[in-house]
């Protein structure tokens, strides 16, 4: 270690006492040292591979922590090899070497001594003079501490191109002794499976090494770096093949024809995909292209296929009606008859104009037939409105297909239910289609029972999934599958000024925003700082006092965009504040730049398949989503923990999930999807043209369902319904159901 990291630290020598906590993915550690004749002291910081009973020389700087108090924080470290027998027990009894426990570790040290080291090292064999040491168990003995080893040299190593250790243990047990070697010779084989490193550190690694600069593994890695970086941000599952060289042109200042001979090779090996539309060439990544490959394939299968037809169907019909108090309106009707003929059909339309009422009529058909018939969204919020609405219980669909984290890449899901273990059921019917995105479509194709009956609803007007893919805009416009679009408006519904002006959005017409007598209010003004100071007096005064809702459970503020003034980051900060302000009754607790309070409400911003809650009902279930919002009930600092209560069910956040919390009273359009609220209050303001779209703000607004509030300028609004020209999304759905 360099002198000058050193200059200017204090550093400390002596034995892990306790390991406190360990972060596999960052290598966070919080750990107790104890320093001969000194005492122990907590130590804090990245410090990599450790156990209890190991010495350490550390480096670093005391500070003070809010809620922790006095704590070493470790800027860099050193291990020392145990050197004195009471240092080497304490190590060997530890568990850090497997096949070694305490009565083995007093064994060893009394017959070797200070040299029990360099025997389990060297010598192995010497081990089996130690009773109840086999010579198989002395090797094994022996492997392990050199797999430490050279697993703890590995993950040092890699640590400077911050890789992490959980990364480096399964870089390591993949290629052992040769990791190195092998990341050296090739950094990039660490941006695929089972790694997921990302393209700058690869490109820090390769650049470290001089004799790796000419060589092309690079330029073949920019390939996938562009196309899946750019299928990521524009949500796309392509790229027209001149796009994409144009970009890596401009990555890499290098001429077009130099790469179009890469791109030739990695097309001939079947390493990336092309697929040609007229006149056009697209590019895709492998797994992109058969999931879309897939669902088109088996969309053509179910539309071959019939099911059991259902008779009588006018005979239901009255009777709903009869019973119900209702008229079906003509495409209602035929929605219905759709749904209990193909396997597969798409139910869409805008607020007010009956889906709800359809799919009742639909449910209630299907289970007087006997039919076994699953409902499931993609949000919590979406799911439960949905059981609300049909009296029929339903689930998110990562809960409805049991959904685990993949242990190749944790970012992404592997299903109990699959094409090897199909849901129970005869139909299923998924709504809010339109934020499903191509991987969590095949994944319901592949569990549906062949020759179940498949219902999508979704509003094609609303944004697209924040995932790749054009599931729902591409199925209606293949004109495959048998669509009813429900357009006309109901009598009740038109009296809600937020429909009207929803379904206005859609037609790019002039909104009505001077009616102070509805359920839309626009409140007029183009100071910045007036915006946000009328938003907080509605959210924390106005709207509860008027309405009498809560704050919490009823109001809800979107904004466009995250950063900035008005964006959601800087919003929640003032919201929390105005709403939940800091009282000597309320503890809370730092987490990056957010402050978490009791009584705060919270939103789960990463799917967490395996974190456990007991709901009031003593009942233990695990799994928390994506979107799910609940309020904080507890912060812990003993047990550095957070309690939340998401609707019933109890979760406690350990210190190494609150990365996957963030402030909920103010939230972005798409975090927003799929739920509804009482009260939504939008701040409207510039900004950049692709995030004030029409889709956007359509969005929005419909997440209201009692009252809804635009706070700022009006050329705004009427920009905003006028945009329509957002960022078409690439995909080939369309065109392979075509094939």
């Amino acid at each position: 270690m360099l002198n000058n990291i050193r200059a200017g630290l204090l550093s400390f020598e002596g034995t892990v006492e306790k390991i406190v906590y360990k972060n596999l993915e960052n290598a966070y550690t919080v750990l107790v040292l104890k320093i001969e004749k000194q005492g122990s002291i907590v130590a804090v910081g990245e410090i990599f591979g450790v156990d209890v009973g190991q010495t350490l020389k550390i480096y670093g700087k005391f500070k003070i922590h809010k809620n922790f108090g006095k704590q070493f924080c470790v800027i860099n470290f050193e291990q020392i090899v145990p050197s004195n027998e009471t240092s080497m027990f304490k190590y060997l009894s530890s568990g850090a070497i497997k096949g070694i426990g305490k009565a083995k570790a007093k064994l060893i040290i009394e017959a070797f001594g200070s040299d029990a080291l360099n025997i389990i090292e060297s010598e192995p064999r010497k081990l089996a003079t130690v009773k109840g040491v086999t010579y198989k168990k002395a090797e094994e003995i022996s492997k392990n501490f050199k797999k430490n080893t050279e697993l703890r040299n590995i993950v040092l190593k890699l640590s400077k191109f911050d890789i992490s250790p959980k990364v480096a243990v399964k870089i390591y047990e993949k290629f052992k002794n040769n990791s190195m070697e092998k990341i050296q010779s090739n950094p990039y084989i660490l941006m695929g499976e089972p790694f997921f490193v990302d393209f700058k550190k690869c490109d820090r690694i390769f650049f470290t090494f001089e004799n790796q600069k000419t060589n092309n593994v690079r330029l073949r890695a920019v390939f996938f770096h562009v196309l899946m970086t750019y299928c990521k941000t524009s949500g796309s599952t392509c790229l027209k093949k001149s796009e994409l060289i144009e970009m890596c042109v401009n990555f890499t200042e290098l001429e077009a024809k130099n790469l179009q001979e890469i791109l030739t090779k990695l097309l001939q090996e079947e390493t990336l995909i092309s697929f040609r539309i007229r006149d056009n060439e697209f590019i895709s990544l492998p797994e992109i292209f058969k999931c879309e490959n897939f669902i088109a394939n088996r969309l053509k299968l179910m539309l071959k296929l019939s099911t059991k037809s259902i008779k009588n169907l006018e005979s239901y019909l009255k009777n709903i009606e009869k019973d119900s108090k209702i008229k079906y309106a003509e495409k209602q009707k035929k929605a219905i008859k759709f749904a209990l003929e193909p396997t597969v059909m798409i139910l869409t339309g805008g607020p007010g104009t009956g889906k709800t009422t359809t799919l009742k009529g639909i449910i209630k058909i299907l289970r007087q037939n006997a039919l076994k018939v699953f409902c499931a969204a993609p949000t919590g919020k979406a799911a439960k409105r949905m059981q609300d609405l049909t009296n029929l219980k339903s689930k998110t669909l990562h809960r409805l297909l049991n959904a685990r984290p993949d242990p190749a890449d944790n970012s992404k899901s592997v299903f109990g239910f699959c094409k090897d273990n199909p849901l129970k059921c005869e139909a299923l019917i998924v709504d809010e289609l339109s934020m499903v995105d191509i991987f969590m479509f095949k994944a319901i194709l592949e569990a549906l029972p062949i020759g179940a009956r498949l219902i999508l609803v979704g509003d094609e007007n609303q944004l697209p999934s924040i995932g790749i893919g054009n599931v729902l805009t591409d199925l209606i416009a293949s004109k495959k599958i048998k669509i009813v679009k429900l357009e006309k408006i109901f009598r009740q519904s038109m009296k809600s000024l937020i429909i009207k002006n929803a379904h206005a959005i859609i037609k790019k017409r002039e909104l009505d925003l001077d009616n102070r007598k509805n359920d839309f209010f626009f409140l007029e003004t183009t100071n910045v700082s007036e915006i946000k100071s009328i938003i907080l007096d509605l959210c924390t005064i106005r709207l509860p006092r008027f309405y009498n809702f809560s704050s919490i459970n009823d109001i809800q503020v979107i904004s466009p965009i995250k950063k900035g003034f008005l964006g959601v980051e800087e919003l929640n900060k003032d919201l929390q504040n105005s709403i939940n302000p800091l009282s000597d009754k309320k503890s809370e607790i730092t987490v990056g730049q957010f402050k978490f309070r009791e009584g705060d409400k919270v939103i789960q911003i990463k799917n967490n398949y395996d974190i456990k809650y007991e709901k009031s009902n003593n009942i233990v279930e695990q799994g928390i989503f994506n979107g799910d919002v609940g309020v904080i009930k507890k912060v812990d600092f003993k047990k550095t923990s957070i309690t939340v209560n998401f609707d019933d069910r109890i979760v406690e956040y350990e210190s190494s999930n609150f990365s996957e919390l963030s402030l909920a009273w103010a939230i972005s359009v798409h975090k927003s999807q799929g739920s509804e609220f009482n009260a939504v209050v939008i701040p409207i303001f510039s900004g950049p043209s692709q995030l004030l779209s029409n889709k956007l703000f359509y969005t929005a607004i419909t997440r209201a369902k009692c009252v809804l509030i635009l706070v700022g300028k009006r050329q705004v609004i009427f920009d905003m319904v006028k945009n329509t020209e957002s960022k078409n999304r690439y995909s080939l759905l369309k065109y392979l159901l075509d094939t």
